[in-house]
């Protein structure tokens, strides 16, 4: 197995997000001058975060396609700016390829390279601030390193909340690595699994586990700070479960069931992952896992993604885009909702559409947990020939007054919406929207 490179995409989403933006500086979403009402003791690890797909690539004319699996918007005319602009900071040169641009929405292309032409290291990452209306908007990243480790591209996306400034200054203030490695346990994951555990572990909450870890003798694994101690069944699916105790600058996760007999990595559903902490540093974490049987668990073996955290290496570099070209199409639509349970008591004003996913705009009365709502839901686009486009809930944020207005974002991953061509979105299986 390699033991330099891991798709970070398989990361639960959203674990700490205030320490993975502080320590990582990776894709923060920041809502300024926002509260946030997200109170449930069980977060589905699918929020605020959209971590970096990264790994090696050959050099190639279209760096779009390294990020996303439908490029046709970006090849139609006039959709992408071409840049290639350079600025130099120490060993380092960072350029600006490319931008495309839609309502509030921009998609920024750079790439970096050192001056002497070395190697690069894995897991790089820029903190790209936008100044905008007086607040500063971070947005999400994904990373591509090439086989020769001399370039890497970043694709930065962020969604601005208001219409674009003809001119967009454009800050990244410091480069950040993450080394990461994979650590393979030397047992297979049969040893902790027993039908008896499924009922705990299905009702996710912080007593059952830890009676069960006080009865239970967990298996470590050498090398890092995760605990396994339980796996059984939950409906059809297998859940895994560990204790975590994270130092400081270093993260962990479980991120496959290894078969070496036939050299198959079986992927938790990183949407489905559950984290209950206990404090910052300390708590358990469920993984499900879909079409693993019995008879399978005394071939598969736990390997756990480590990543440490490295301090930030200042470039103070800026940018500065025209945005009057490079337009892709948003639309907003103020009709043709269908009440579901999710939005029960929710009075939904809007939705807009864009080619990162969408935003619903809603009110209430009382404040409601817009996490416990969506944070588990399956939300799709459907298309006009047919096709499904799976976005997924990341974050909410709400701002008082009489009632309470939410801003509630799902953004569809390693792809591109074209707006114009959504005819209905679902959630949970629920009509939620058909256009008008």
């Amino acid at each position: 197995m390699d033991k330099d490179i891991i798709p970070l995409e398989r990361i639960p989403r959203g674990i700490s997000l205030r320490r993975i933006k502080k320590r990582a500086m990776l894709y923060a979403q920041t809502e300024t001058q926002k509260k946030r009402l997200g109170k449930a003791a069980v977060i589905p690890l699918i929020a605020a975060i959209c971590l970096t797909c990264l790994g090696v690539f050959a050099v190639t004319r279209n760096p779009w396609g390294l990020f996303f699996s439908n490029t046709e918007l970006l090849e139609q005319d006039n959709a992408v700016i071409r840049i290639g602009e350079t600025r130099d900071s120490g060993d380092y040169r960072v350029t600006l390829e490319e931008a495309a641009f839609s309502g509030n929405s921009v998609f920024l292309m750079f790439s970096l390279e050192r001056i002497d032409g070395g190697i690069l290291p894995q897991n790089i990452s820029f903190e790209v601030d936008i100044p905008h209306y007086g607040d500063s908007v971070s947005g999400s990243q994904s990373s591509r390193l090439s086989e020769d480790g001399r370039k890497v591209f970043v694709c930065h996306q962020a969604d601005l909340g208001r219409s674009l400034p003809d001119v967009l200054t454009v800050h990244i203030n410091s480069m950040k690595r993450m080394p990461a490695e994979k650590i393979e346990a030397d047992w297979p994951i049969n040893n902790i699994y027993s039908e008896d555990y499924g009922a705990i572990i299905a009702g996710e909450n912080l007593s059952g586990l830890d009676e069960l870890y006080g009865q239970v003798s967990g298996l470590p694994i050498e090398g890092t700070y995760l605990d396994f101690f339980a796996a059984g069944r939950v409906d059809d699916r297998l859940a895994v479960v560990c204790k975590f105790r994270m130092p400081e600058k270093r993260y962990e996760f479980l991120s496959a069931l290894y078969d070496p007999g036939s050299d198959t990595h079986h992927l938790p559903d990183v949407n489905d992952t559950v984290r209950l902490s206990e404090d910052s540093g300390t708590g358990y974490e469920i993984y499900y896992f879909d079409g693993i049987h019995e008879q399978d668990l005394a071939h598969l073996y736990p390997v756990v993604g480590c990543l440490t955290v490295e301090e930030p290496m200042p470039v103070n570099l800026s940018f500065d885009v025209d945005t009057r070209s490079a337009k892709l199409a948003e639309a907003t639509y103020r009709e043709g909702f269908q009440p579901i349970a999710e939005t029960g008591d929710l009075a939904v004003e809007s939705i807009r559409i864009s080619p990162r996913g969408l935003v619903i705009t809603a009110y209430s009365d009382a404040e409601i947990d817009i996490n416990t709502l969506f944070g588990s839901s399956d939300a799709y686009c459907l298309l006009e020939d047919g096709t499904r486009m799976k976005v997924a809930y990341i974050s909410s944020s709400a701002s008082g007054g009489s009632r309470i207005k939410y801003s509630i974002d799902f953004l569809v991953r390693d792809a591109l919406l074209d707006a114009r061509k959504v005819t209905a979105i679902t959630i949970n299986d629920q009509i939620f929207w058909q256009r008008p």
